[in-house]
């Protein structure tokens, strides 16, 4: 297998048809020009998260925790899994719009020097 560009890495919570909706959003709107993967960092839910993602059918890592941590342990733990050149944090109600993960790759390739690129937040 050939190198990962881009590794989405998403924290969920007790959040199953947000995760759902997130992994579907990624799946719409990730470009097929990049290599992926997708990770799914489980919060210690107790909502049927895991089982969702793991019957989804969608192409997800799950990381499966038994007891709840914090945002910053969260993320470190997705980071020191993830395969990617490039990481995208998400949280599970997080909503990707079409081509904003190819413009946050452009940026970090225009600039080698870039190590972190941030998405414009919309409520």
């Amino acid at each position: 297998m050939g190198e990962v560009e881009l590794s989405y890495c998403v924290v969920n919570t007790n959040g199953r048809e947000y995760l759902l909706a997130c992994l579907d959003a990624i799946e719409r709107t990730h470009p097929r020009d990049l290599s992926r993967e997708v990770l799914v960092l489980d919060n210690c839910s107790d909502d049927g998260s895991v089982a969702a993602v793991e019957q989804s059918g969608h192409d997800a890592r799950v990381i499966a925790l038994d007891r709840r941590t914090g945002k910053s342990e969260n993320d470190s733990a997705l980071m020191r899994e993830s395969r990617g050149r490039w990481c995208l944090m998400l949280n599970e109600d997080s909503e990707l719009h079409e081509g904003a993960a190819q413009a946050l790759v452009q940026a970090l390739r225009a600039d080698p020097a870039a190590a972190v690129a941030g998405a414009q937040l919309l409520s």
